[in-house]
């Protein structure tokens, strides 16, 4: 992804329609929880930023960001994260049909229930695998 993510994993799926294996998919649901104050979120944001410091110890992003304008010594492993409070994300294959589409980009795998998911891509394969 290009950064390092952290969330609390509450479910992992594997789902399968049997066909094409292009259309089978991970779905990861991060289990909701409390933003660290460390960085200003709003109820709707599903993500902040930080440096963690240690595993556990957070901080602001700009004391990791900014680390070498301010000549700060930050304990060794300190990196800058992207911490997810709650969401759900959904993983194919680079080939499958759905990742080819920019449109999926919209992470519309939200705004549905893991069911109603299942079901249109389901609907999906079935029409459109070989």
């Amino acid at each position: 992804m290009g950064y390092v993510a952290l969330l609390k994993p509450a479910k992992l799926s594997y789902v399968s329609f049997g066909l094409d294996p292009k259309w089978d998919y991970l779905r990861l649901e991060a289990e909701p929880v409390d933003p660290t104050g460390h960085y200003p979120t709003k109820d709707s944001d599903d993500l902040e930023y930080l440096s963690e410091l240690r595993p556990g110890q957070y901080a602001h992003p700009d004391v990791y960001d900014y680390r070498h304008d301010n000549e700060r010594v930050l304990p060794e492993g300190s990196r800058g994260i992207v911490r997810y409070l709650k969401g759900s994300f959904v993983f194919f294959s680079t080939s499958s049909p759905y990742n080819q589409n920019s449109a999926t980009y919209d992470a519309g795998h939200e705004k549905m229930s893991e069911s109603e998911f299942r079901d249109y891509m389901g609907r999906h394969a079935r029409k459109y695998a070989r």
